[in-house]
């Protein structure tokens, strides 16, 4: 994804930490994270008026032990408060929340249509 919400107002809300990172390298970049993450007040709508799909008051990481080289990530607690999703599944069994995550291919040309799935007969 590109930072950009197709079908949706961009979110809302703020991000936070605590922790230490380390940079180092001559020739390639190494980072390493030790501490917390924090996201709070998310809220994402559908378009101008289309109300309100995705909000929560906070989602938190805490005790990451990340790294670049080699590549490592651990996570000793994950903790989602006060959280709300209007899911819709539509006529071709697709949640609501898939568009607003689908960012527009290079180009500017809308990703093909998908065909609704068979329907059975019965006999």
């Amino acid at each position: 994804m590109d930072g950009a919400i197709q079908n949706g107002r961009p979110p809302s809300g703020s991000v936070s930490t605590r922790g230490s990172l380390t940079l180092s390298g001559e020739n390639a970049l190494r980072a390493a994270y030790k501490g917390d993450l924090q996201i709070s007040g998310i809220a994402v709508q559908k378009g101008e008026q289309g109300g309100e799909l995705l909000i929560w008051e906070s989602l938190r990481f805490a005790g990451i032990d990340a790294a670049s080289e080699p590549l490592r990530v651990s996570i000793d607690d994950v903790a989602l408060a006060d959280f709300f999703a209007r899911l819709v599944l539509d006529a071709n069994g697709e949640l609501n929340l898939r568009e607003i995550a689908q960012g527009t291919p290079p180009g500017g040309l809308a990703p093909p249509a998908r065909e609704p799935p068979p329907q059975r007969s019965r006999a």
